[in-house]
């Protein structure tokens, strides 16, 4: 009888730990992508290289839908090649970059050139 109280225990803490893990993170919506603003204008890119062929502007504080990983309310970053936009001029050389949607042109921005919004508006 002790054994399966136990049993019984660990599966609800299991349930309860899995139930969590699903919760949607703010700003994510169900469709797989995270609300963006851009922080400045910047290029939509056909990959994650300033070299790249600009596909679109991404203007100041427009609103746009940020990739999320597969399956995941988190927003997907990738790494690419080095930046100093937004916010990592002069200091930082970073290779982090998001695949953005913006007035049905998809494309790669400096990660440095979007802030996570809670929700688009009219969503």
């Amino acid at each position: 009888m002790r054994k399966s109280r136990i049993a019984t225990f660990v599966g609800v803490g299991v349930a309860a730990a899995a139930s969590f893990a699903l919760v949607q993170a703010p700003g994510a919506s169900a469709a797989g992508t995270t609300p963006v603003k851009a922080t400045e204008s910047v290029k939509l890119r056909t990959s994650t290289k300033l070299s790249s062929t600009a596909v679109g502007l991404f203007p100041k504080k427009a609103m746009g839908k940020a990739a999320n990983w597969s399956g995941s309310d988190n927003m997907r970053v990738y790494k690419g090649g080095t930046h100093n936009h937004c916010g990592s001029k002069g200091t930082i050389n970073s290779r982090k970059w998001v695949k953005v949607s913006y007035k049905g042109k998809k494309g790669y921005v400096a990660l440095n050139c979007v802030d996570v919004q809670p929700d688009l508006p009219g969503d």
